[in-house]
């Protein structure tokens, strides 16, 4: 591919990749939306705990995280505690989205 071609195509790959992340971001800011508006409230600590990354320009990947110690606990319930599944609830009810691995990983 000569350097006329190779620069038209990544003009037009510009663009695309532009609102690729815009869409994106979308559905991330709307994960968050969701999981905080699902989030069982006593304190609200856990409510407002959720946040999100920056997609990695690498690997295309943002995480939403929760920094309580106890949104596991509150989620998937104790011997005494029945589960709540609002992380499962909130993310299962994305439009068209897909969840590929874990929801949630052990700190």
């Amino acid at each position: 591919m000569d350097d006329l071609t190779k620069q038209l195509l990544e003009e037009i790959r510009k663009p695309l990749r532009a609102e690729k992340e815009i869409a994106a971001n979308e559905v991330i800011d709307d994960a968050v939306r969701r999981l905080k508006s699902n989030s069982p409230v006593d304190t609200g600590k856990l409510r407002n705990s959720w946040v999100r990354t920056d997609i990695d320009p690498r690997t295309g990947l943002a995480y939403v995280e929760n920094s309580t110690d106890y949104v596991e606990l509150v989620n998937g319930g104790t011997s005494n505690i029945a589960p709540r599944r609002f992380i499962e609830q909130s993310l299962l009810s994305l439009p068209d989205t897909e969840i590929n691995g874990k929801l949630y990983e052990e700190t």
